[in-house]
């Protein structure tokens, strides 16, 4: 994300909600035994995950500026995308 934001001056929403899915889902694999853990912070943990995902999902399908002025000139690049 710093070398995108260092290049671009700015950094998307979908990769930082990408970023913090792959950060949960390495925290949930790397947690060694479960049973130690109080049911508030597994049910927590589902929790975060259920909304970055669901905010995931919702900017994967959100057209981005250059996306939309691609759409509009009739380039290839962006067709097919939602």
């Amino acid at each position: 994300l710093l070398a995108m934001y260092l290049k671009e001056h700015h950094v998307s929403m979908r990769n930082v909600v990408e970023l913090g899915v792959l950060a949960m889902v390495r925290k949930i694999i790397i947690t060694p035994d479960y049973s130690k853990l109080g049911w508030q912070v597994l049910f927590g943990m589902a929790a975060l995950l259920f909304v970055m995902g669901w905010i995931y999902v919702q900017e994967r399908q959100r057209r981005t500026k250059h996306e939309e002025f691609m759409v509009e000139h009739g380039l290839k690049e962006a067709q097919g995308k939602p």
